[in-house]
């Protein structure tokens, strides 16, 4: 990519590198080798080979020019290395040593990953683009529901729905191109960079713009059509709720990833850990009745806690105290639920 900014866009580029390969180091238009804060060299990457070659510093096959010039660069590595040993022989009083703190690691990480977020326009477009999509596929396909037995169970699996959506496209969408940061994070975590706690912390943060946006866009167009209750307090929560789901759901992802070296590795964990959320989340299974040993499974699933709220936001509405008990076709229901408490039940 440099490499096209600079002949396909003209731009100069100056950048440093610690320990660069021998294609990237042939891939520059001039070099510069500094040796004790002077320049030792500076022309295009053949030239160095010569002028090196010329000073008797001939370069092996099978060698690496940039490690090469670097190393007799700093030539003066066995005399520095006496002077060491001889300070060594000399007492001297001990100084701690402080590295950053979390907090500046965390703080620093997050610029990072913000900064790539936001480079990646295509990206944040296309997700913003699917939930407006989503949003008014369902709006339209539940326009303005009832109050009747129809309207209760397309409500029920609605608000469900909210947390469907909210969680498969998002973790999913983490899971396709953060397994490919993983070598970079073991190898800055082995490096001694920063601590594991550092980036998923900041990993997630850097996440919750774009997922709070996401929710936003989803819960804002979706309700409105969807003829939910129509007062501000309670469409304010439903768009909290979706967020925090969100919130949730990004989580569980860059924690699953962070462990993960590759995509295949990073589904198969996730995939059953889904399931088990979603069967306990409280459309699927009355959690009330679920056996003592797997009970305490739904107060690890953002469904149960997530659907749990929609549904009592929306159900305490007056506009549920009586529910009719005739269904679309005109029919009475062999089986009512007569009010938003019932239902809440």
């Amino acid at each position: 990519r440099l490499e096209s900014l600079a002949g396909d866009r003209g731009k100069t580029i100056i950048c440093t590198i610690k320990q660069p390969s021998s294609e990237v180091f042939r891939l520059f238009d001039k070099v510069v080798f500094l040796a004790q804060g002077r320049v030792a060299f500076h022309g295009a990457p053949d030239e160095a080979i010569t002028f090196f070659a010329k000073c008797g510093f001939m370069l092996p096959d099978h060698t690496n020019p940039a490690d090469h010039f670097t190393d007799y660069a700093n030539s003066r590595y066995a005399k520095d290395l006496q002077g060491l040993m001889k300070a060594a022989e000399k007492p001297r009083s001990l100084r701690p040593h402080h590295g950053a703190g979390l907090s500046r690691l965390i703080s620093a990480l997050f610029v990072r990953y913000a900064k790539d977020n936001v480079r990646n326009k295509s990206v944040m477009r296309a997700k913003f683009v699917q939930k407006a999509c989503m949003a008014l596929f369902l709006g339209f396909l539940y326009f303005q529901t009832p109050a009747d037995q129809d309207g209760v169970t397309n409500l029920k699996g609605i608000l469900f729905f909210f947390c469907s959506e909210l969680t498969y496209p998002t973790i999913y969408g983490i899971q396709t191109y953060m397994p490919g940061e993983f070598p970079l994070l073991v190898r800055e975590y082995h490096n001694g960079d920063y601590p594991v706690l550092a980036y998923y912390v900041a990993k997630v943060l850097s996440y919750m713009p774009i997922f709070s946006m996401d929710g936003m866009i989803l819960t804002s167009i979706a309700y409105w059509l969807i003829g939910l209750a129509p007062t501000a307090t309670r469409f304010i929560r439903t768009v909290i709720t979706g967020v925090l789901v969100e919130a949730m759901v990004a989580s569980l992802g860059v924690a699953v990833c962070s462990m993960s070296p590759s995509y295949a590795v990073a589904v198969t964990i996730t995939g059953p850990l889904l399931t088990i959320y979603s069967m306990t989340g409280g459309l699927f299974t009355n959690v009330a009745m679920l056996p003592d040993w797997i009970r305490w499974v739904q107060y690890l699933s953002w469904f149960r806690f997530g659907y749990e709220a929609f549904i009592i936001n929306e159900w305490t509405y007056e506009k549920y105290n009586n529910i009719s008990c005739t269904m679309t076709s005109g029919k009475v229901a062999e089986s009512c639920e007569h009010s938003g408490a019932e239902v809440i039940e």
